[in-house]
């Protein structure tokens, strides 16, 4: 009889804290792809910096530079959509995740 009320109390209190657990591992997901999307944000603006300094001292054509800075835009608006629509995609496994959990 105590072995039975051990195994049924033991249950319990593993079951109890796996909402909040699973709550805590959505936060962590939400937070590991914000800081990786942060790192490359400042990673391409690194890298632009770089090739912006790499026209200094040359004469360069303007029409080039023109161009040049398009294209470095075009790649942010790229960037960004892409971060966006990676952290939507997250949001929406999760709602799917905690909607499934919600009907069991």
């Amino acid at each position: 009889m105590r072995k039975v009320l051990l195994c049924g109390t033991a249950v319990i209190l593993l079951a109890l804290p796996a909402p909040s657990l699973a709550k805590n591992a959505q936060q962590s997901e939400i937070s590991i792809l914000k800081a990786r999307q942060k790192v490359e944000r400042k990673q391409f603006k690194q890298r632009q910096k770089m090739s912006k300094a790499a026209f200094r001292g040359q004469h360069v054509p303007k029409s080039y530079r023109q161009q040049w800075k398009h294209e470095r835009q075009r790649d942010w608006r790229t960037m960004r959509d892409r971060q966006k629509t990676e952290m939507q995609e997250l949001k929406d496994r999760q709602s799917v995740y905690k909607e499934s959990m919600r009907h069991r």
